[in-house]
């Protein structure tokens, strides 16, 4: 997720602009989190697409899962 995706969303949960920058200030970089991920979901795009995205790992998971 952009830095201005995550900004828009904190602010769309009530955090006002200082509030909301100084919480994605305090996380690691996207790009560390990654660096830790399995799996990763996408939610740049529409929420369709993640949903997309969600179904085609969750499946994925159920079959790795399976006895």
């Amino acid at each position: 997720m952009r830095p201005d995706q995550q900004l828009e969303r904190l602010r769309a949960r009530g955090f006002s602009d200082n509030d909301a920058r100084s919480r994605i200030a305090a996380q690691l970089p996207v790009e560390d989190k990654l660096s830790h991920a399995t799996e990763k979901i996408d939610c740049s795009g529409s929420l369709e697409e993640s949903r997309r995205q969600v179904e085609a790992l969750a499946a994925k998971l159920r079959v790795n899962t399976t006895p």
